[in-house]
Formats: structure tokens, sequence, C-alpha cells
């Protein structure tokens, strides 16, 4: 009997303690994700077009102010728009926890509809198709207890992984590079990852790409696609959105046509020089999301052709400069 009783008390012990960690954990969890919840640096706002548009900055703090657009034309006597439209996002979050640091694994999956729209200026005619897609961006976030005042400790990010999404079989990015120019306008590389070397890699928080407002910063993105590729161009179609909501944000065109910064044309690593925003009236620094989207030119023009993209996510930094524009 007294052996039994040991047994039992035992047993009682184990499973005392094990809830006990177990509702640790759920404390735990609910403030990493007010955490997460509360960071500019992650969700994917930004990310929706809210359908067929022209290129656009709308909302950011720019020398021209109001919101713009810039038409495409991909052959003579023809406007073309195109976009995503998000119906939804779902959150998945998996964690792993030690004493003073967790992980978590975040999976969203993102169901909408793109839209191509030509628009023939001379016989005054459109067409429109659309075609239904499902994203899942995968990201890893590290979280760590830091000590505060009177030996309390609290949880902070520390790292995050990049964000990368797929829909289709044909595209894939492998390389973001950015360049900034030094005293004698040299561009110097301050910032690459690499999907063979480091995609799944934490990248510290207070190591995000950081930029003063106004200066001139050029983005190089090394893309891949399986073909067949459509005659048109380098084949694909690269767009860098970056914003931190859907009025605040801005699309523009990467160009692989071996003109201006582009060293050599159809060689699919595309180039932008970008002009940095400000990080917004009456702000002195602030995070914003970045997307490098990278759709294949046969899911633009062809309406029986899948939905083919790659998207990689990465935050960067804007501080305000002390030099005026304008």
């Amino acid at each position: 009997m007294t052996k039994i009783k040991i047994i039992l008390l035992t047993t009682g012990l184990i499973l005392t303690g094990c809830e006990s960690k177990m509702d640790s954990y759920s404390s735990r969890e609910a403030e990493l994700n007010a955490l997460l919840d509360g960071d500019d640096a992650f969700g994917l706002d930004g990310f929706d077009d809210e359908g067929a548009t022209s290129d656009y900055v709308e909302g950011l703090e720019t020398d021209y102010g109001a919101k713009t657009l810039e038409p495409y034309h991909p052959d003579s006597g023809y406007v073309f728009k195109f976009g995503r439209r998000v119906s939804s996002i779902t959150k998945t979050i998996t964690y792993i926890h030690e004493e003073d640091y967790s992980i978590a694994d975040i999976i969203r999956t993102v169901e909408g509809i793109f839209l191509s729209t030509i628009i023939d200026t001379v016989l005054n005619d459109t067409f429109t198709f659309e075609k239904e897609f499902t994203f899942d961006f995968q990201r890893k976030v590290r979280f760590v207890n830091e000590p505060r005042i009177n030996n309390q400790k609290r949880w902070k990010i520390d790292a995050l992984t990049l964000g990368i999404g797929k829909t289709g079989t044909k595209m894939d990015i492998r390389k973001l590079e950015y360049f900034t120019n030094d005293e004698i306008g040299n561009w110097n590389s301050v910032f690459v990852l690499d999907s063979e070397l480091n995609s799944d890699e934490f990248i510290s928080r207070d190591s995000l790409p950081t930029f003063e407002s106004w200066m001139d910063v050029k983005v190089e993105l090394t893309v891949s696609n399986e073909g067949p590729e459509f005659e048109y161009e380098s084949g694909e179609r690269v767009s860098f959105h970056y914003g931190r909501s859907r009025f605040h944000k801005a699309r523009k065109k990467m160009h692989d046509n071996g003109i201006g910064e582009d060293a050599t044309a159809n060689d699919n690593i595309f180039t932008k020089v970008w002009t940095i925003h400000g990080p917004g009236w009456g702000i002195d620094k602030r995070v914003y999301r970045g997307f490098f989207s990278v759709i294949d030119y046969g899911s633009f023009f062809d309406s029986e052709e899948a939905f083919h993209s790659a998207v990689w996510t990465l935050p960067y930094i804007v501080n305000r400069s002390s030099v005026l524009i304008g």
C-alpha cells in the first residue's frame, strides 16, 4: 500500500509540474503574440494592391506629396494594369520555448485574386481576366528575456528571418542586395541575402537595413524562372512594394534592360535606384515593410496560364535626415 501511495504521489507531482509549465507557456505566448501584433516590422499590410492598378505611391512622405500613378506601356497603343486583391489572411504560430528565449514559426496563408487589365488606347477596348492564388508566407521570430529594473525581466523581439512566399511552380527569388553611394559616387554593398546561404538565418532586429530619408539606394534582386518563359523582356515582372499600411504604400517596377544602373539586360538581375521616403510627417524614425515580388509574364498576358509568383518580405528602417529636400 505504501509503495502504491508513493507512485501515485510522484505521478501527481509530475502532472502538476507539467500543467504549471503549460500555464506558464500559455501566459508567455500571450505576451509574445502581443509583441508581434504591435510591431510594424511584421504583418502583410501594404502587400495588397486592392485590384488592378498602375504602379503607385500613396500616403508616404515624399518630395511630391500626393498620390501618383505610373502607367505601364508594354507595347505601343496599350496600357496595362495589374494587381492582387487579397480576400483572406489566416495566421498559424507554432512556438518553441526555452528558459530565456522562444522562437515563433509563423505561417500566413494569403488567398485572393490576381487581376490583369489590358487597355487598347487606339480601339478604346479593355480586356480583363482574373486568377485565383494562395500564398503561404513563412517566417521565424526569436524572442529573448532581458533584465529590467528590480531584477524583473521582459520579453522582446530579438531577431527575425526573411519572410518567403510562393505560388505556382516556376518562379523563385535567389538574392537581395542593397547598395549605397560612397563619397566619390561608387555603389557599395551594405546588405545582402542569398537564398542558398542565409535565407533561414536570423537577422537581428537592430541590424535591419537602415537608411536616411532622401538618400538614393540601389536595389538588386536576382530571380529564376523554370520556364517556359514568356517572350517579352526577360520573361518576368519584378516589383518592389513598400509601406506600412493600405494607406501608406508604394509599388515600383524593377528593371532588367541594361539601361542606367542595370548592368546587363535579361540576366535576371533586376535593378531599381530608390530615393528613400521620409519616416512620416512629425516622425524621426520608423520601420516599414518591404515586399519584393516576381511574377511570370505568362501570368500577365496569357489568360490560360496559371499564376506563378514568388515574394520575399523584409522590413527596413528610415531615419529622418537633417538634409532638406527641394
